[in-house]
């Protein structure tokens, strides 16, 4: 498991270099409009800017919710017993 985790670190660290430096010739571009590198970063030119502001746009749309649909189990109050097992029709029990 410590393998996976260094393994993702440096994946995170490569990405976060890589949009530091857009052009690949190893200039840091530090763009405070990216929500990605103002998010990391805690000070800028001898400024604080942490907390960052929330994000422009969300990750997720909102949705609508979904209504909760009774199954025929949850109808029922108290646990089948073997008579009520055995006098069922046939035709519930097919598949």
């Amino acid at each position: 498991m410590a393998t996976q985790s260094s393994l993702l670190y440096a994946t995170n660290i490569r990405h976060m270099l890589t949009d530091l430096t857009p052009e690949k010739e190893g200039v840091i571009n530090h763009n405070m409009d990216d929500d990605v590198i103002r998010g990391a970063t805690v000070t800028h030119q001898s400024e604080i800017t942490f907390p960052p502001p929330p994000p422009k746009v969300k990750a997720i749309g909102a949705s609508k919710p979904k209504k909760k649909r009774k199954s025929r189990r949850q109808k029922r109050k108290r646990p089948l017993s073997w008579p009520t097992l055995k006098h069922r029709p046939r035709a519930r029990w097919a598949c």
